[in-house]
């Protein structure tokens, strides 16, 4: 019994003591938890909780994300390449859920156990799991929390390895943010600093390129680009550097030091994608001046037989085609163009590119039919966000006059040479027509037989599944088959329609030429051969019979003057085109200089004699040139031709089209200005000095747009109606067309004076009036406010300033009374007639547009 006592007398001590130590290890484990005592438990338990569990699992998810985003980056090289293989925003949702992951845990560190203590941070890893949050967020797109992530480390963490990493990505969010110069100031003081790790310096340098790049200043983008080049030892990274560098010497013009650096990225050889492309940039560079045409095709060549490009021969051919092309070994270029395109199946762009380069062969051969075609096909299969799509689509429209021109003269032609051959000529002609066609259609049948033979041997081996038969061999299901039982129908009985009593003979369609609107007795009619009952007789084709094309040449002189004056303009549309808007002098001089043995009307004459003497003087051919200038000022010398002989119309020996282009730029820098006035006049100096110019109808639509701007309705209203009636052919006619649909409809609109929606602070003043010192002294709570500021025309006679983005008609009454108010805007601007008011953004359109300033005025007194 004693014994027992003892033992329960020890149990119970022993059962106290252990609920002493874990009441005294839970006070412990809960002191420990605190984040506001600055004690070795305290910051053990923090620090170990922080870097082995939250932030742990935090860059594992952020590792995780970065893979993700990596294998699924794909480069077009098609532009310039990024720093980074990284994705950003919506292309890096495949890794959503691992950025997200990351977020949460970076926040949970800093939320959880973060220990600042009289303004210093005592858990150790804070400063990376800072660093974690602005990366996840980075990758999310989230730029301006990922700054504030970034720049928390920078004022509170200075010094660490954190603390330079976050000066790296701040400057990279800095130029996602689109803010390149102070990224650019950011890295030069990194550059600058001396305890900036060397790991970081490549990536540095290669952000400070891009960066630059981004503002256009090539040289200097160049210059970091070498730096981060040369700095990089990883020589995937460093092979990537070397294409991007490459990309820009292009960019540059340097085509030579370009052509050096796809050698460097050759010559690193990893990864072969950089490799590939820079081998066939390298061709890109091609200069026939300077480099071998054949050892650039051979280098081509050897890549096709390769197997590991067997993926990309498409894009092997089309720079032989293009290398070919730029020495103009036209039938080369169009053999390898081809052949790009046939490899390229079912890759849009490949095939796009290649319809493009393949319809510039054949326009710089003039052959402008071809051309149209291959240009629509460019367009069929790039979509509008192509970088070349507005100028194949400007190029196509340009060609549609041409071939109407060139349909017109070659047609027109030909129906005047055969009126004017004698009886006999046009039988002999005709004759020889009717043998080529018959052998050609031999030809076509004789194919047609063969390939039918042999699918039918083809199909006579080939077993069905069903019937024992062979299904393949039944006639109707074979189109090889089918389309030889169609030649011999045709060679019996001709192209019959697909209609009852087909037998009978119908008179075919004519296909010599068009139906001639007035020619008499030329009006068609069908004519109908009975046949007698058992009897069949032969079909003759008419195409096959002289008579068929005799009957169709026009007789009536009438006629026949009305196609040599259309066939002699369009001979002169031709030349004035090729001329202006191509550039092809040579084609041009040609094709007036036929129009002139055609005799055509003396209306003619002299702006045919002018061009010619353009022609010439551009080609440098002195004596047709002397020629030409002589017959004017001789024989006209009393005509504006001869005035622009003797006094060019050029400034500075600048060429025709070279002052075009400076005023055209004029005109587009006015209207982004928004200083219409100045459109105007720099548009009508365009039209009045070249009112021939391919320009002009674009020209007038802008200046109709400005006059919209200044003027009233009525006035914008004959400005569109003057575009669309004098360019009917031009897209500017449909763009008018529907401006003045749009303004129909606004004309109805009416103030009203309830809308209070997206209201703005307009100031009406003089016009010409200086704007700069008010702007100037609101600047920074403009800014601080985040609202947004816009000067421009208003009308003819005044100038407005206006400020925007509130959120409501309260904050903007706020910001006038006390940011605002009229004595400072007296004191600011040099002029007294000023007006100052909010308005509406409805209001604003219709006071922009009818520009009854006065009328909206009377209607707030009246309210």
């Amino acid at each position: 019994m004693i014994q027992k006592r003892k033992q329960d007398s020890l149990y119970k001590r022993d059962n106290y003591f252990n609920k002493i130590f874990l009441v005294l290890g839970v006070l412990i484990i809960v002191s420990s938890c605190s984040t506001h005592k600055d004690k070795l438990i305290n910051r053990g338990y923090h620090n170990t909780t922080t870097v082995y569990n939250v932030l742990y699992n935090g860059n594992v998810s952020l590792e995780k994300a970065e893979e993700i985003i990596v294998d699924n980056f794909e480069d077009d090289f098609r532009t310039i390449l990024p720093v980074s293989p990284f994705e950003v925003g919506m292309k890096a949702m495949r890794a959503k859920s691992h950025l997200e992951n990351a977020d949460e845990k970076a926040a949970k560190a800093i939320q959880k156990h973060s220990m600042n203590i009289g303004g210093s941070e005592k858990n150790k890893y804070m400063d990376a799991s800072y660093l974690l949050l602005g990366k996840a967020r980075y990758y999310q797109s989230k730029f301006l929390p990922a700054l504030e992530a970034f720049n928390y480390i920078k004022l509170n963490f200075r010094g660490g390895e954190a603390y330079y990493e976050s000066l790296l990505w701040s400057a990279k969010t800095q130029i996602e943010l689109g803010n390149f110069a102070l990224a650019v100031s950011e890295i030069e003081d990194m550059l600058d600093n001396q305890n900036m790790p060397k790991e970081f310096k490549p990536e540095l340098y290669a952000h400070y390129s891009d960066a630059l790049l981004q503002q256009k200043k090539y040289p200097g983008s160049i210059k970091q680009m070498k730096m981060a080049v040369e700095l990089e030892k990883d020589v995937r990274v460093k092979t990537r550097y070397a294409y991007i560098l490459g990309q820009i010497y292009r960019l540059d013009g340097r085509k030579s030091q370009s052509t050096d650096a796809f050698e460097d990225v050759i010559e690193f050889g990893s990864p072969y994608k950089y490799v590939l492309h820079a081998k066939l940039d390298k061709a890109e560079n091609f200069d026939i001046d300077q480099n071998d045409l054949k050892l650039y095709v051979e280098a081509l060549e050897d890549m096709l037989d390769e197997k590991k490009n067997q993926n990309d021969l498409e894009k092997i051919y089309y720079q032989i085609g293009s290398i070919y092309f730029k020495d103009q070994y036209y039938e080369e270029a169009e053999e390898n163009l081809k052949k790009s395109i046939a490899e390229a199946k079912g890759k849009k762009y490949e095939k796009g590119v290649a319809f493009e380069q393949l319809g510039n062969v054949y326009f710089d051969q003039a052959k402008y039919k071809y051309a149209a075609s291959y240009y629509d096909s460019t367009l069929a299969v790039m979509s509008k966000s192509y970088i070349n799509y507005k100028d194949v689509s400007r190029k196509r429209k340009q060609l549609n006059n041409v071939i109407k021109f060139i349909t017109i003269a070659e047609e027109n032609d030909s129906i005047l040479k055969l009126s004017a051959m004698s009886d006999q000529e046009r039988i002999d002609f005709f004759e020889n027509h009717i043998v080529w066609l018959k052998e050609e259609e031999a030809r076509k049948i004789a194919e047609a037989e063969e390939a039918a033979k042999l699918a039918l041997e083809n199909a006579s081996s080939t077993t069905s599944s069903y019937s024992g038969g062979s299904r393949s061999s039944f006639y109707m299901y074979n189109p090889v088959t089918l389309e030889y039982g169609k030649s011999e129908f045709n060679k019996r009985w001709g192209d019959r329609p697909l209609q009852d009593q087909w037998r009978i003979l119908s008179k075919p369609v004519n296909t010599l030429v068009s139906k001639i609107e007035g020619e008499e007795g030329e009006q068609e009619t069908d004519e109908e051969i009975p046949v007698e009952e058992g009897e069949e007789k032969e079909f003759v084709n008419p195409l096959y019979t002289v008579e068929y094309y005799t009957k169709q040449i026009p007789t009536s002189q009438d006629t026949l003057d009305v196609m040599k004056a259309d066939r002699d303009f369009a001979y002169y549309a031709l030349g004035l085109i090729y001329n202006e808007q191509f550039g092809k002098y040579e084609l041009s001089a040609t094709t007036l200089e036929t129009l002139l043995g055609y005799k055509p009307d003396k209306d003619l004459k002299l702006p045919v004699y002018y061009y010619l003497y353009k022609n010439y003087h551009r080609l440098g051919y002195v004596n047709k040139e002397k020629e030409y200038k002589d017959i004017i000022l001789n024989s006209y010398p009393d005509s504006r031709y001869a005035e622009m002989i003797l006094n060019p119309n050029e400034v500075n020996t600048e060429s025709e089209k070279e002052r075009v282009d400076l005023l055209y730029e004029d005109v587009l820098k006015n209207l982004d200005k928004r200083d219409f006035r100045a459109v105007i006049v720099s548009s009508d100096e365009l039209i009045s000095n070249f009112p021939a110019n391919e320009l002009i109808p674009k020209v007038e639509l802008i200046k109709a747009v400005a006059i919209g701007k200044l003027g009233k309705s009525r006035e914008f209203e004959e400005a569109l109606e003057y575009v669309m009636y004098n360019f009917p052919n031009d897209e500017v006619s449909e763009r008018a067309k529907k401006y003045l649909g749009e303004l129909n409809k606004e004309n109805k609109y009416q103030f009203d004076l309830g809308k209070k929606d997206s209201p703005r602070i307009v100031i009406l003043a003089d016009k010409e009036v200086d704007f700069s010192e008010l702007e100037n002294s609101i600047a920074k709570i403009v800014w601080q406010k985040r609202l947004k500021t816009e000067r421009s025309n208003f009308s003819y006679e005044k100038d407005v300033f206006v400020i925007y983005n509130f959120q409501s008609w309260e904050v903007a009454e706020d910001f006038k009374r006390e940011f605002l108010p009229n004595s400072l805007i007296n004191s600011k601007l040099s002029t007294k007639n000023i007006k100052a008011f909010i308005i509406s953004k409805y209001n604003f359109n219709i006071l922009q547009r009818k520009k009854n300033e006065d009328v909206y005025f009377k209607s707030i007194e009246n309210k």
